[in-house]
């Protein structure tokens, strides 16, 4: 888990029930701990720089990077998929509803946050969108 709060084995399946909106406390009364235990470790899942998980040295940002975005439906609705991928991984991922501008360039702004977080002066050379 994030920031090496605990082994994901360790906590799987008891976060595995909030997908069916068990609450913390009957997560609590079968696997033990208490219900702010549950809801950091859920509320942790998202604290991850996917940039920094995947590259740790600021000298490894690749210069030349790829933007695409996949539609997909999520129950029964239809979201976008952007990615931002580089070196062999992918570096950034989410679920926007829109693929207006302003959706977009926040969720490519993540990325450039996350990239100069690890290295200020980052910039790529180039950028390989898909249409």
């Amino acid at each position: 888990m994030p920031y090496m709060t605990v082994l994901t084995d360790s906590v799987e399946t008891a976060l595995f029930f909030r997908k069916f909106s068990v609450t913390y406390w009957a997560i609590s009364h079968v696997f033990g701990k208490n219900p702010i235990y549950w809801y950091r470790m859920e509320q942790t899942i998202g604290r991850n720089s996917i940039v920094y998980t995947t590259i740790r040295k600021p000298k490894d940002l690749p210069d030349h990077i790829s933007a695409d975005e996949k539609h997909s439906w999520i129950t029964g609705d239809k979201v976008y998929v952007p990615t931002t991928v580089g070196t062999g991984c992918i570096l950034d991922a989410d679920i926007v509803k829109d693929t207006v501008e302003n959706a977009l360039t926040a969720f490519y702004k993540v990325f450039k946050d996350e990239s100069q977080n690890l290295k200020p002066t980052y910039s790529t050379k180039t950028v390989n969108i898909y249409h």
